[in-house]
C-alpha cells in the first residue's frame, strides 16, 4: 500500500507530462499546417486570383459611381447597388462573358478574405483588433462569395437574385420575429455605424495603405492612390452609416420594410434635402473607389 501511495502522485506527474508534451506536438503540426496553408494562399496563382478580385471589386463600383452620377446629373437611370452593376454588365455587348470574368474576380476577392480570416495571411497580432479584423474579413467573403454566386446566376438563368434591399428586409423580417429580435436589430444597425464610423477614420488617418506595397508606389500614384483611398472609403461609410440607421428604424417600429440595402441607401440620398448635390457627392465617392480598388489590384500586400 505504501509503494502505492508513493507511486500514485509520479504517475499522474508523468501522465500530466506526457499530456502536455502530446498537446505541444498537436500545436506545433497545427501550427505548420496552417503555415503551409498559408504559404499556399499566396502562392502566384492564387495571388493572381486574388488580384483580379481586386479589380472585380473595382469595376463594380465604378458602375455603381456611373450610374448614380447619372441619376445625380438628372440624365436618367436609376441608382443601384452591387447587383444592379451586375446587371448593367449584363445587359452590355458580350454582357455573359464580361460576368463570368467579374465573378470569377469577385471568387477570387472571397477566396483572398477566407485566407486573411481563417490563415491570418496578413499575420495579425492576436489582440483584440486582429481578432476584429479577422471577423471584418469573414464577414467580407461571404458578401463577395454571394455576389460572385449572383454574377454566375445572372450569366447562366438572367437571375442575380433578391436584391441588397430584399435581402435586408427578409433578414430584418427573421429577427424580428425572433424572442428579443428587435434589440439584435438595433445591434446589427448599431454594428453597421460602427463599421461606418472606422471606414472614416481610416479615410482620415490613412490607415488603408498600411495593406498596400508603399515602396512600389511613385510620387504621382502615392497621390492618387492616397486621395482616392481617402475619398472612396469616406463615401462608403456614409452609405453604411445610413444602411444601419434604417435598421435601427426598422427595428425600433417593428417593420422589416423600413431595413435597406446599398441601393435603398443610395436612393434615400438621392430623396432627401439637396439630394443631387449629396447623391453627386457620394457617386465621386463610388468612382473614386473603384479605382483605389483597381490600384489595390496591383499594390495590395498578399502574403
Amino acid at each position: 500500500m505504501a509503494d502505492l501511495r508513493v507511486r500514485a502522485p509520479e504517475d499522474v506527474r508523468d501522465a500530466g507530462e506526457r499530456l502536455r508534451e502530446a498537446g505541444e506536438q498537436v500545436g506545433e503540426r497545427a501550427g505548420e499546417a496552417q503555415r503551409q496553408a498559408r504559404d499556399a494562399a499566396t502562392s502566384p496563382w492564387p495571388e493572381r486570383f486574388a488580384r483580379l478580385g481586386y479589380l472585380a471589386k473595382g469595376v463594380v463600383y465604378l458602375i455603381m459611381g456611373l450610374l448614380a452620377g447619372r441619376v445625380a446629373l438628372g440624365a436618367g437611370g436609376s441608382v443601384a447597388d452591387t447587383k444592379g452593376a451586375l446587371v448593367a454588365i449584363y445587359q452590355e455587348p458580350l454582357g455573359r462573358f464580361l460576368l463570368i470574368v467579374v465573378g470569377v474576380g469577385l471568387a477570387g476577392y472571397a477566396f483572398w478574405n477566407v485566407a486573411r480570416s481563417l490563415l491570418n495571411a496578413q499575420r495579425l497580432k492576436r489582440d483584440a483588433e486582429g481578432v476584429v479584423r479577422r471577423v471584418g474579413y469573414a464577414a467580407v467573403a461571404l458578401t463577395y462569395a454571394g455576389l460572385a454566386l449572383a454574377a454566375f446566376g445572372l450569366a447562366a438563368h438572367g437571375d442575380a437574385g433578391k436584391s441588397t434591399d430584399q435581402q435586408a428586409q427578409d433578414w430584418t423580417a427573421r429577427f424580428l420575429a425572433l424572442p428579443f429580435g428587435a434589440p439584435l436589430v438595433v445591434l446589427g444597425g448599431l454594428i453597421f455605424l460602427g463599421v461606418a464610423v472606422a471606414l472614416v477614420y481610416a479615410a482620415l488617418h490613412g490607415d488603408f495603405k498600411k495593406s498596400l506595397k508603399v515602396g512600389e508606389l511613385d510620387e504621382p500614384m502615392d497621390s492618387l492612390v492616397t486621395w482616392t483611398g481617402r475619398i472612396g472609403l469616406a463615401a462608403i461609410g456614409v452609405v453604411v452609416a445610413i444602411v444601419g440607421v434604417f435598421l435601427v428604424a426598422a427595428a425600433l417600429q417593428r417593420d422589416p420594410h423600413e431595413a435597406r440595402g446599398l441601393g435603398g441607401a443610395l436612393l434615400a440620398l438621392a430623396r432627401g434635402p439637396f439630394g443631387p448635390a449629396v447623391l453627386g457627392a457620394v457617386a465621386l465617392g463610388l468612382l473614386a473607389y473603384g479605382v483605389y480598388s483597381v490600384a489595390e489590384a496591383k499594390y495590395a500586400r498578399i502574403g
